[in-house]
């Protein structure tokens, strides 16, 4: 689920463009960007960069769309860290 809305999901690129605005080109993910080759790398620098990330976080809630692919993943993201945490301590619990 979680691999769907990082990378599959149809929302727009929200890349920085030279005059400010935001990208509407469609994208697929919120971690993939339209077909321009500087947006790509634009988007996985803003992934990696901490200061860009508020530009990132300014793109990731620009619509009603992006605004829930993006919880999508978070949900996603913490299901994922709860049931490999809940997992774990399952196996710990049953070694003791």
């Amino acid at each position: 689920m979680t691999g769907f809305f990082l990378f599959q999901a149809p929302v727009w690129c929200c890349a920085v463009n030279r005059d400010g605005t935001l990208c509407r080109n469609n994208s697929a993910g919120l971690l993939l960007s339209c077909s321009k080759r500087q947006h790509k790398w634009q988007k996985l620098r803003m992934t990696f960069v901490p200061h860009a990330w508020r530009q990132m976080n300014r793109g990731l809630w620009a619509s009603p769309r992006e605004g829930l692919t993006t919880l999508g993943a978070i949900v996603g993201m913490l299901s994922t860290i709860v049931a490999t945490a809940i997992s774990v301590a399952g196996q710990f619990a049953g070694k003791a």
